[in-house]
């Protein structure tokens, strides 16, 4: 009765592999590299984790099958933070293996970072158990911030499972195999993909999901959290890994907490006694008298202490009046109440000091980078000085993480390779910033990526000082304008030049300096040349997608066909999808380019507005208008508004050449809703057409010739 039916089950599992059907779970792959077996992330890893239209990669990794004699191999486990998020190529891996190369020349050290933006334990257990079998040195884990928000988490819509970590470990397994695939994806097509924009999304993953503090579903969060990250210590430890874990900072003085929530139980009288007395303080502290808005706001706090916006407006009134130990306080009650929690609160960092000091000893250690990072701040309060937005480190806070588990680090390899350089002292940031190429220019694009990215749209548009911090972030970004000053550009070149003829494999630093060259001295050709180098040491899909993209704007349609047909090998990506469909349109066939746009249109990406746009157009030069017209709608119902004035404008040509003029016009009136500014450049145009399609649509009709 039981034998028969697992079997069974078995014969259909393995039948369905042999079909090709499904995909490997895996986080890490193996591939053959340059005549060389390579392990590296596998861009199907996400794929059981998230929706279509929400899916994330793991950071790009690559390192031999084969470990070499004389290797050190470390394995950076985490989310974004430990990524290196905003821009991975500066993560504290990155510094660290920097440090680390530098102390021990003669020992070949591997920093691999296996992380992924948005995961939290319950994924990064298998990903460690993975890495187990890859002959590590040492586990350095830095997470704790996405426990509450990520997968299995009770402050997600995202596979949500909370009631017990063995059934979100079994869900996980069960993800992986092709059965289990197939049950998920027939779920899907039932249930259907929600197609929204990322303000939506926002809404709906983590708005409308929150969770106040002391709610029961918390608990359960501190104790999965805890087993979790015990079996990932175990993990490293069963595969021959010593295992640092790290505390996890946040920025507390310049991130206001995303969603307060008054306490359960305030009365209406209270609620109303208690915002007369918070609007007090608010005059008090836009008038400047603070400490009448700090005696305001401790009267709110009598009333109700849980919201938590009230505590971080104290927490500023407090720092501005020097009473810095107050203040801080404040401030980290202010994160712990948040309602949407993005940041590690203090139970979870309690917890890994919990979880460190349950096997003391030299094989499991404690690199408490929250009070690194407070020595490293003004009055022990973090801010913007580490920080970029509410727990993603500048390169100074990667290189302050780097620089707390590096003396651990040190004792360790010394154990295995005790042959480091003895009088040599740590690489100072500036040292490891020249080794990284991190230049002036890359400063400026990164802020900038952080102001139009992350801080400008949801949950950050809803923070109290939202247009403050703004305006503090974009005073900065102005401030490192490169363009005006001389040189810069050519210092930020030689900067990348000599950081490669330092490491002329490291395949990042390629990667970037193409970016520059593209994006910063406009040198296309020499972008592409980079490009290519670094795809031959590691072709990842991303990097070819991109490379495709610079041989087609050189005009080489056929090697820009081969590169994005070589990256779609790899995996279906939405950007060689849109990439292959352009050469494809451009080499006259019409119905390929169709198919790929269409591809490309599947999942949101970067691109996906002119990616519709560029389906619609080839459905009209194909002769089908109705499938045009409904591409426009769908992009329209998708994309954020403020993409999609171009959309109305087309669709109302569509229509106006259909004959429905009233519906063009209403197409146009929208697209200048999106567009009020006359400065814009496809202002003038819009109006135009407009005051055309009106005029015509208001003559009046001849009557018909008398008999």
């Amino acid at each position: 009765m039981v034998l028969v039916p697992a079997a069974i089950v078995v014969m259909i599992e393995l039948s369905m592999r042999v079909l090709g059907f499904g995909y490997s779970a895996n986080a890490i792959a193996t591939r053959e590299i340059g005549g060389r077996l390579m392990r590296c992330d596998n861009p199907d890893f996400g794929r059981g984790l998230f929706p279509p239209h929400l899916r994330s990669n793991l950071r790009p990794f690559v390192f031999p099958a084969e470990k070499a004699p004389n290797t050190y191999r470390v394995f950076v486990l985490g989310s974004s933070a430990a990524l290196g998020s905003p821009d991975y190529a500066y993560g504290f891996g990155r510094i660290l293996q920097c440090m680390l190369s530098d102390r021990f020349p003669e020992t070949k050290i591997e920093v691999v970072t296996v992380a992924m933006t948005a995961i939290n334990s319950h994924v990064v257990l298998p990903i460690a158990k993975e890495c187990a079998r890859h002959e590590p040195d040492l586990f350095i884990v830095y997470l704790g911030n996405n426990e509450v928000v990520g997968p299995y988490g009770p402050g997600t819509v995202l596979s949500r499972l909370p009631h017990r970590s063995s059934a979100v470990q079994m869900r996980i397994a069960l993800s992986s195999t092709r059965i289990g695939q197939l049950f998920e994806q027939l779920a899907r097509g039932v249930a259907g993909s929600p197609e929204m924009t990322m303000a939506g999304q926002a809404s709906v993953l983590f708005l409308d999901n929150l969770v106040r503090s002391g709610a029961p579903g918390l608990e359960s969060v501190y104790s999965h959290f805890a087993e979790n990250l015990a079996d990932i210590r175990d993990a490293g430890l069963a595969g021959g890994a010593k295992v640092i874990l790290c505390t996890v900072a946040s920025n507390l003085r310049d991130c206001p907490p995303f969603a307060p929530q008054h306490r359960l139980g305030l009365s209406a009288v209270d609620e109303e006694r208690w915002e007369r007395i918070y609007a007090e303080g608010e005059a008090y502290e836009t008038e400047g008298d603070l400490e009448r808005a700090a005696e305001r706001y401790g009267a709110a706090i009598e009333i109700d202490d849980q919201y938590a916006d009230l505590q971080y407006r104290l927490a500023r009134c407090f720092w501005s009046l020097g009473k810095y130990e107050r203040a801080r306080e404040r401030y980290i009650a202010a994160r712990d109440l948040d309602a949407l929690r993005f940041r590690a609160d203090t139970r979870i960092n309690r917890v890994i000091r919990s979880v460190a000091e349950e096997k003391p000893g030299p094989d499991v250690r404690l690199a408490d980078v929250v009070a690194a990072v407070a020595d490293h701040s003004p009055h022990q309060i973090p801010g913007d000085e580490l920080f970029y937005e509410h727990v993603h480190f500048t390169f100074k806070g990667n290189y302050l993480l780097a620089s707390t588990a590096f003396e651990q680090v040190v004792e360790l390899i010394a154990e295995r390779h005790p042959r480091p350089r003895p009088t040599r002292g740590v690489l100072t940031e500036e040292e490891c910033a020249k080794l990284l190429a991190y230049t002036e220019w890359d400063r400026r694009r990164i802020l900038g990526n952080v102001l139009q990215a992350y801080i400008s749209g949801p949950p950050f548009s809803g923070q109290i000082y939202h247009e403050e911090r703004v305006k503090r972030l974009g005073d900065r970004f102005r401030e490192l304008n490169v363009y005006s000053r001389p040189g810069a550009l050519g210092d930020a070149a030689a900067q990348y030049r000599k950081a490669i003829q330092r490491n002329s494999s490291d395949w990042e630093l390629r990667w970037r300096f193409s970016g520059f060259l593209a994006g910063g001295l406009k040198d296309y050709p020499e972008s592409v040349a980079q490009l290519k180098i670094a795809a031959e040491i590691y072709p990842d899909f991303r990097l070819l997608s991109q490379l495709g993209n610079g041989i087609r704007i050189l005009g080489d349609l056929e090697e820009a066909e081969a590169v994005y047909r070589q990256s779609l090998q790899i995996t279906s990506s939405p950007k060689a999808h849109f990439g292959l469909g352009r050469v494809l349109r451009a080499r006259g066939d019409l119905d390929g380019a169709i198919r790929q746009f269409r591809r490309a249109v599947e999942v949101p990406f970067s691109g996906s507005d002119a990616a519709f746009l560029a389906l619609a157009n080839s459905l009209r030069e194909a002769g089908k208008t109705d499938e045009a017209m409904m591409v426009l709608r769908k992009g329209i119902q998708t994309l954020p508004e403020s993409a999609t004035a171009s959309f109305h404008f087309r669709l109302a040509l569509l229509l106006d050449h259909r004959g429905d003029t009233r519906e063009a016009v209403a197409e146009l009136r929208e697209a200048l809703k999106i567009l009020p500014s006359t400065s814009h450049p496809d202002h003038a145009r819009f109006r135009k057409k407009l005051d055309e399609l009106v005029s015509k649509n208001s003559a009046p009709s001849r009557a018909p010739p008398a008999r």
